[in-house]
């Protein structure tokens, strides 16, 4: 837990509530350094060997996490997000996401109904596999709304 002075809060309080009034981010908290680390049992002269480890600036994190919870917040009260999705919320496991499945599988079955599947496996990050593969994972979202709707409550 991070430990500073009421007054320091106040000072960040106030800073960040400027902040998300004016919808702005300040560019010097986007910056960041790059350490490589060395992958085990990987060769020290080979480039692909190490990973790289982005170091942000704390109050930067400390801000994105602070729009992170709100924009949660906000599209899970508006139902932004359908249950379908999985990925990055709260009490939605891949364990609830593989009995959901499990469970309309064995309901078509019983009704003598076929069942379709579509599955997409991203052992990468999907940056690296370009908006082609972005645009099938995420083809029915309306993230335009979805972002048109936070601007317009945070602006």
């Amino acid at each position: 837990m991070l430990r500073i002075s009421q007054k320091a809060l106040l000072y960040l309080i106030r800073l960040f509530n400027h902040l998300l009034y004016r919808g702005y981010f300040p560019n010097v908290w986007k910056h960041a350094k790059v350490i490589p680390i060395l992958n085990p049992n990987k060769p020290l002269t080979d480039p692909t060997s190490y990973r790289p480890i982005s170091l942000l600036n704390i109050t930067g994190n400390l801000f994105e996490r602070i729009i992170a919870n709100r924009f949660t917040t906000l599209a899970n009260q508006l139902h932004l997000i359908p249950d379908e999705q999985f990925d990055f919320r709260k009490k939605h496991s891949t364990v609830s996401q593989l009995a959901r499945i499990t469970d309309y599988i064995t309901n078509g079955y019983n009704l003598h109904k076929p069942t379709e599947m579509a599955s997409l496996d991203l052992k990468e990050p999907t940056t690296q596999y370009g908006s082609k593969g972005y645009c099938i994972s995420s083809s029915h979202f309306n993230y335009h709304h979805i972002l048109s709707t936070f601007s317009a409550i945070f602006s």
